[in-house]
């Protein structure tokens, strides 16, 4: 996982590859099904959406043979952010809500505000923008208070494109997530991140919203 976070995609899949050979070797399918999403998380992040999609699938349908729900869940989380690169609104519509009722079912709260987050996608995909805002707002609430990062990063930059009543606060949040960044992880590493894969889709908005200003005070640090 942190090698693909930093961008090290090949280091990432190789470690996956081994993962999986060896939980085929000791026949354990739970493991299977973990590398598996794990590596179509790669393959997305990889540019490569139509593996990636693949394997999210194959994941979901051992994880439901095996009755797992919780990687089951993942598989789909997987599937529904191929769907909204792909901009399939209808597809993605019925995803998210078997993938929220499944959550809800699970108690997995961070699972239900990942949900909203991918209606607040779907919705702003179709150019609905209040309720975009609203999914959006409701997402990036409960992970500023639970300090989920990555979470928390994806509503910001949403809320702050979306130009709303909510988008100085969003820019003060992405401000102090690129200080703190740097301070946890030495000076230049928000600059850094911003060129992996694993946030390149939100690394574009940030830089296409003038946002990287805030690196040059991060420095300084």
């Amino acid at each position: 996982d942190i090698d693909l976070i930093r961008g090290d995609i090949d280091t990432a899949r190789r470690r996956f590859l081994e993962a999986i050979a060896f939980s085929d070797e000791v026949g354990d399918r739970e493991l299977w099904t973990e590398c598996q999403v794990r590596l179509a998380e790669v393959s997305f992040f990889d540019g490569d959406a139509e593996t990636a999609q693949k394997l999210f699938a194959a994941a979901n349908v051992v994880a439901e043979e095996i009755g797992s729900a919780e990687y089951a869940l993942r598989a789909k989380v997987g599937m529904a952010r191929v769907l909204v690169q792909r901009r399939a609104v209808h597809e993605i519509s019925s995803l998210i809500e078997q993938i929220q009722l499944e959550a809800e079912r699970l108690r997995s709260t961070i699972i239900v505000k990942e949900s909203r987050f991918l209606a607040g996608e779907c919705y702003r995909i179709s150019g609905e923008f209040g309720a975009a805002s609203q999914a959006f707002s409701d997402a990036f609430n409960y992970a500023q208070d639970q300090q989920v990062f990555e979470l928390t990063m994806k509503c910001a930059v949403r809320l702050f494109e979306l130009d709303g009543t909510s988008k100085a606060q969003a820019q003060l949040v992405l401000t102090k997530l690129a200080q703190r960044y740097d301070v946890d992880n030495g000076v230049g590493a928000w600059a850094q991140l911003l060129k992996s894969p694993y946030f390149a889709f939100f690394a574009d908005s940030l830089r296409s919203a003038s946002l990287n200003s805030v690196l040059p005070a991060v420095q300084t640090l």
